[in-house]
């Protein structure tokens, strides 16, 4: 099961900004903390604000593990050296510039919840890794991403990734707000819960993808809009991009525009397209289709898998989406079929991680 990071916001804030111009609904100047997205909730906040807001400052905590060996510690020190700073990568951990491809495989990336912000990473390659880090407002060029794992961290906010390959990734409760992705390739990538914000994919190439739960967030401070996108009145944009044999699962295309993109082989199962904007026409030829069957159907396999079709949890539930699924009831009130009393404390113990994880990948 999942783990979130060591500290999480208190009440009442619970991670958003809510002194001064920040309104916690992505009207301040700082998108990232001001928008509260679930993926910088590690972040200690002090006195309300970010180091760009003048009321306050923020804290990053560090998580020590005691008894590492010492190549973890030495993994550590390295990372540390990216933090807190900006700069080019290779001059902050003191090698030359022309040492061909840099791979930070080896750093302690699943130890640290951290930030690590401003940094140019230009050759560098990153393979078989957790990440629990975030970048923010970095450069990526010519950089290479091959099976990596992240939860609720990684792309961040603010950031451009140019030339880069992504190679079979798998990735949950991803955010890139304010951040452009150029000609870059996506191979083999898994995305459960996406919310991207102000974000840019030009000419991206799109291909054995899996893509589910997409939903963009809005943000109303158009200082915090990106250029490229302002003129569409849309929140995310895909111009001139590719997509090759992959899956849209229970995705929402409101508020995100299509701009001379390509579509092949590629399926698009309960999706919305309501509210999708741009000049293509290929997306208006695919019927429009309810998200929320995709989560009850994620829902119901979870519940059959660990507790089998027997049981009262899957029996209620299976009834519930049937019902839904044929228009005998409206209501998104999922919960509620499993605590009418029907359902033993010990089914729902079981199956509460299956509910939690199916919310995350498809939010509904």
């Amino acid at each position: 099961m999942y783990e979130p990071p060591f500290w999480q916001p208190s009440e009442p804030d619970q991670g958003r900004l809510t002194q001064g111009t920040c309104q916690g609904n992505g009207s301040c100047d700082n998108l990232l903390s001001c928008m509260g997205f679930s993926s910088f909730y590690f972040l200690r906040i002090t006195n309300k604000h970010p180091p760009s807001h003048p009321g306050g400052k923020c804290q990053f905590g560090r998580h020590s593990r005691i008894g590492h060996v010492q190549s973890h510690l030495e993994e550590k020190v390295m990372i540390d050296r990216l933090l807190n700073t900006s700069g080019k990568v290779r001059q902050l951990l003191g090698m030359p510039e022309d040492s061909g491809i840099l791979d930070l495989s080896d750093f302690d990336w699943k130890g640290q919840f951290e930030v690590v912000r401003g940094v140019k990473f230009d050759r560098t390659r990153l393979a078989s890794v957790t990440i629990s880090t975030n970048f923010v407002e970095c450069t990526f060029e010519n950089c290479e991403f091959s099976k990596i794992r992240s939860h609720g961290h990684f792309s961040a906010a603010g950031n451009t990734w140019q030339r880069c390959r992504f190679n079979k990734l798998t990735l949950i409760d991803l955010i890139a707000p304010q951040s452009r992705f150029i000609d870059c390739e996506f191979r083999d990538v898994s995305i459960r819960g996406f919310h991207p914000c102000q974000t840019l994919f030009d000419q991206c190439h799109f291909a054995n993808f899996s893509v589910g739960g997409l939903r963009c967030q809005i943000v109303g401070n158009k200082s915090m809009q990106l250029p490229e996108i302002v003129r569409t009145g849309a929140s995310t944009l895909f111009r001139t991009c590719r997509f090759d044999s992959g899956a849209f699962t229970g995705c929402y295309f409101a508020d995100i525009c299509f701009e001379n993109c390509a579509v092949a082989d590629t399926r698009f199962i309960d999706c919305d397209f309501r509210g999708t904007v741009g000049s293509d026409m290929w997306w208006r030829q695919i019927p429009s289709g309810d998200p929320f069957h995709a989560f009850l159907r994620v829902v119901l396999q979870g519940i059959e898998k660990r507790l089998g079709r027997s049981s009262r949890a899957f029996v209620a539930f299976s009834a519930y989406a049937a019902d839904y699924q044929q228009q005998k009831t409206q209501s998104r009130d999922f919960s509620a079929c499993l605590y009418d009393g029907s359902v033993p404390n010990n089914e729902l113990d079981a199956i509460e991680s299956i509910i939690d994880d199916a919310v995350e990948a498809f939010p509904p």
